[in-house]
């Protein structure tokens, strides 16, 4: 009952869930070098060809102070749709904590996953902690896209069976 007050109080917030759990992309990228050495990114966006859509979007990511920005995608030098991209853990945070409570897809157990990766990073001093839950909970993500429960886009640009394995 609770959700639906919510849902009927930010309409806003369960039509961007929609879109989301539609249209939107979360997963890992990283680097294999880095000052620190290997590092994951979480990653979250959606892409859409319509631009009442994106300026819907990025008008309710305004109203809850999330930062975003925009990336045009071209076929062939012409014009094809918009990615909107929210990045950095603390925005993206702020952002799937708030669509949380409207997801009713399996998509909901990535949100849950890189909600629990943003809360252990935050609570790591600057780029003096262990990577090894990091990767773990990457892994399990991995695992979850493999199972075919997603069908989101996930690069796999660290090898997260080595990192698990040597941890």
């Amino acid at each position: 009952m609770e959700q639906e007050v919510n849902q009927q109080e930010r309409p806003d917030l369960a039509w961007l869930t929609g879109i989301v759990e539609g249209e939107g992309s979360l997963y890992f990228s990283g680097r294999e070098q880095s000052k620190c050495g290997p590092d994951i990114y979480p990653r979250c966006n959606v892409y859409n060809t319509d631009p009442e859509i994106i300026d819907t979007i990025c008008g309710i990511l305004k109203k809850y102070e999330i930062g975003y920005y925009l990336q045009s995608h071209r076929i062939k030098g012409k014009f094809h749709g918009l990615y909107v991209h929210v990045n950095g853990i603390k925005r993206q945070q702020k952002f799937l904590s708030l669509i949380r409570p409207y997801m009713h897809s399996k998509k909901a157990i990535i949100v849950d996953k890189l909600l629990d990766y943003f809360k252990w990073k935050l609570q790591q001093p600057f780029h003096h902690f262990d990577k090894t839950v990091g990767y773990k909970l990457q892994a399990e993500i991995v695992k979850i896209n493999e199972s075919g429960i997603l069908r989101d886009f996930m690069p796999n640009y660290i090898k997260v069976e080595d990192k698990v394995r040597s941890a």
